[in-house]
């Protein structure tokens, strides 16, 4: 199988991340402690 490396994929991603992105809340955080525990929490819960 022979893969070709499409140079626009990785802006398509991002523009379609920028579009659809859910507003969590550790995304406004700067502190890498409760970050990790937000995801620790997610992991254990259905994130809506």
């Amino acid at each position: 199988m022979l893969y070709v490396y499409d140079e626009q994929w990785p802006w398509e991603l991002i523009q379609w991340y920028l579009k659809n992105k859910r507003d969590l809340p550790w995304r406004n955080k700067k502190d890498p402690y409760s970050i990790w525990i937000s995801e620790i929490m997610l992991q254990q819960t259905i994130g809506k």
